[in-house]
């Protein structure tokens, strides 16, 4: 099975999330930047040294930055690794949750004689509210972690 990236970009909200971050972070610099609300040089009381204060703005955001990238890349690994070798379940669906644009799937299933409670973050759209509490489901684990589970229609 492959990973259906449209569908996943649409359906999951922690990766949607990720991905919001960095452009976000890089809006904010350049509005600091281009408005000059910061001016362009802090010198601390205690050196004699000049530090631009662009530079101190822009490390915080770089660093935030690349660390929701990483976090980004590493959920699309996993994603992918339990579209390739990821054991198909049934699951129940056990409660739905939404606030606004997002919510939460929360469901169970049983591998290996362990019952599990999971859930999958989500953004509201048609796909996502065509789920029911009780429904049927069919999920993805990870063979390697049995806690690691998705739903499989929505990445697939």
């Amino acid at each position: 099975m492959k990973l259906n990236v449209r569908k996943y970009f649409k359906n999951d909200y922690y990766n949607g999330l990720f991905l919001m971050i960095v452009p976000i972070v890089l809006f904010v610099y350049f509005f600091i930047v281009l408005t000059g609300i910061v001016p362009g040089k802090y010198s601390a009381s205690f050196t004699k040294v000049e530090i631009p204060l662009n530079f101190l703005v822009i490390i915080p955001l770089v660093f935030i930055s690349i660390s929701f990238l990483i976090l980004f890349i590493l959920r699309l690994r996993s994603r992918i690794k339990l579209c390739d070798v990821g054991i198909p379940l049934n699951a129940i669906i056990t409660d739905i949750r939404y606030n606004k644009d997002r919510g939460a799937i929360f469901f169970q299933y049983e591998s290996h004689g362990t019952a599990f409670k999971k859930w999958n973050g989500i953004f509201k759209n048609a796909e996502t509210t065509s789920f029911k509490k009780s429904d049927s489901v069919e999920i993805l684990i990870n063979p390697d972690n049995p806690k690691q589970a998705v739903i499989k229609k929505l990445i697939i």
